[in-house]
Order: structure tokens, then C-alpha cells, then sequence
């Protein structure tokens, strides 16, 4: 069983689960153990984020001076590299009256689909429909099932969709920015220390870790088949998807001209034991007692467990 690995900026291998073990994605890069792609799949939502001096000029401000974090200096770097910023749609449609960079993401899983809008300079760019034709344009994977059988992650559409905002926005931007914008957005005033806590104890196990982490990130940038084994004993399998260009189909409408979505690949890992600093436990454990404790039958209890239930939303968002 292999061990989770998370060195924030470089990699990491991380199931993102509540217990267990499971599948996990090589993440690479600058945003590596700070952000997630935006989990899109569950949502029934819209959500517009701008970049960081665009909101700040709409009187939005950034979340390391919206909330209390002056002797939090972790948990201040980490949300000072969100680039977007997340606001609701009224700020969202003032910047695009002025001209100014917006960015709107929307979901909805009943329907089985979305779409992504970058709006620049009085000019919008992006797409709208459902994953049939979306897919059908795309051909993202030629080995996914629509998530109800053997796809390992589950997440071709979000994935998808992460290559489809690199496009659109000339890789400016993806849906790790997203969701690190999303995250601080999201935060609770009253968990700020304990999120600093969490950030050390990571860093801690962070330098402990980062000569295997380059090592494994070294042995994937040479790979030359898409089974790799990597130091420490995981197997790593890169999974391709292909280059296509987005054009308006059947179920799907398409705006600013076709979208050219260059190749793909992601390399995962199987049955990665969960990522669970000390902190992250003990936070949710408290949000578990909180629901616990609201779990009985008066009305009251019933509000507090809405509460409890949205909290543990926010945590599992926010890892």
C-alpha cells in the first residue's frame, strides 16, 4: 500500500479521503499540495471568480486581508498565491460591464452538465452544454464509462473541464486556481489556527519527504512508457487523453470561435493510503461531535445539524 505524499509546490499524491486507502493523481507543479482541481462533479452551482487586482478595484479583498491572519504566516502565504478571487455574481457582472476579466463556472449534476465563460476586454470566450455532447466533441478518454464502472478516478468531466479552462484562458489559468480562490473564500474565521497547524505539521513532513518527492517527480518527467515504478515501490500508470478542437454540436454551444485543446496525460497511483495531518483529524472530529451532539429530534437540533452538516461540507472542501 503506498504512502501518501504531499510537498506543497512539487507533489502530491494524495487520495483525498476520509479514511482508507484509494486511487490518487500525480499532481505536479506550482499549486501541488495547495490547491485540488476544482471538484465540479457534486455541484448544482454557478460560481464567478475574479483575478486578484480586478476584484480589489470591485471592492473585493483579498482573503489574507479579509480575514485575521497576522500571526497565522502560513496560512497568510497560502492564501496570498490565490490569483482569483471568488465573488458573487454582482460583482462578477459589474467587471464584465467594465471591461474588466471574469470567469464563470457552472455545473449541475442533474442535468450532466455546464459550462465555463471567460469574459476579457468586452469579449467572452467559452462553451455551455451537456457531457453527452461535450464528450462526444472532446473524446477526452476513449476508455471512460461515464463514471459507472471501471474509470479508476471517476473524473473524466472534471478533468475535461480543467483542460478546457487552460484553453480558454491560454493557460493562464485551470480549475487548481479555481478551487485555491474557492478554498480561501470559504475558510471559517474560527478554524484559522487550526489550518495554520495543519500547514506546519505538512511543511514538517514536507522536508522529511522531498528527496523521494523529486526523485519520483524526476522519474516521471523521463518516463518514456506509461507504467512507471517509482521510488518507494508505487506503481505510477499514465492515462492520455487527446488533442481536439471544441466546435459548436448537438447539445452544446460553443462562443469566441473553436477552443483548441492541446494533449493530455495524468499519471495515477492505486490504493494510496489517506493523506491525515494530526490538525486535519482533530478538526474533523470536533465538526463530527458538533454533529452528533445536534443530532436529536427538537427543531433546534435539527438547525444545528443543517449547520454541523454544512461545516463538514466546507471541511471536506477545504482537505
Amino acid at each position: 500500500m503506498p504512502d501518501p505524499l504531499v510537498i506543497p509546490g512539487l507533489v502530491a499524491i494524495d487520495p483525498r479521503l476520509w479514511g482508507g486507502v484509494g486511487p490518487a493523481e500525480v499532481v505536479m507543479g506550482p499549486l501541488a499540495g495547495k490547491a485540488e482541481r476544482l471538484d465540479i462533479l457534486e455541484w448544482k452551482d454557478e460560481r464567478w471568480f475574479l483575478p486578484r487586482e480586478v476584484a480589489e478595484r470591485h471592492g473585493v479583498a483579498p482573503p489574507e486581508r479579509r480575514l485575521n491572519v497576522e500571526n497565522l504566516p502560513l496560512l497568510a502565504a497560502r492564501l496570498s498565491e490565490a490569483r482569483l478571487v471568488f465573488v458573487d455574481e454582482h460583482v462578477g457582472m459589474k467587471a464584465i460591464e467594465a471591461g474588466d476579466t471574469a470567469l464563470f463556472i457552472a455545473y449541475h449534476r442533474g442535468a450532466g452538465g455546464g459550462g465555463i465563460t471567460l469574459h476579457q476586454g468586452g469579449v467572452a470566450r467559452g462553451f455551455s452544454g451537456d457531457n453527452s455532447g461535450l464528450g462526444a466533441s472532446a473524446c477526452a478518454d476513449p476508455d471512460h464509462d461515464d463514471g459507472d464502472g471501471d474509470d479508476p478516478l471517476e473524473d473524466d468531466i472534471g478533468f475535461l473541464y480543467d483542460r478546457l479552462l487552460l484553453a480558454i484562458s491560454n493557460g493562464e489559468w485551470s480549475l487548481f486556481d479555481a478551487e485555491l480562490a474557492d478554498r480561501a473564500a470559504r475558510i471559517h474565521s474560527a478554524e484559522l489556527a487550526s489550518f495554520e497547524q495543519e500547514l506546519v505539521e505538512i511543511a514538517a513532513w514536507a522536508e522529511r519527504d522531498r528527496a523521494q518527492g523529486e526523485l519520483i517527480v524526476a522519474a516521471l518527467g523521463a518516463a518514456t512508457s506509461d507504467r512507471v515504478e517509482l521510488p518507494g515501490g508505487a506503481t505510477a500508470t499514465r492515462r492520455r487523453a487527446p488533442g481536439f478542437t471544441l466546435r459548436a454540436e448537438e447539445g452544446l454551444e460553443v462562443w469566441g470561435g473553436p477552443v483548441e485543446v492541446p494533449p493530455a496525460a495524468r499519471w495515477t497511483i492505486e490504493d494510496v493510503a489517506v493523506f491525515d495531518p494530526p490538525e486535519r483529524v482533530a478538526r474533523r472530529d470536533r465538526l463530527r461531535a458538533i454533529q452528533r451532539q445536534a443530532s436529536g429530534p427538537t427543531p433546534w437540533g435539527w438547525i444545528l445539524g443543517l449547520l454541523g452538516l454544512t461545516a463538514l461540507l466546507v471541511v471536506w472542501m477545504i482537505g
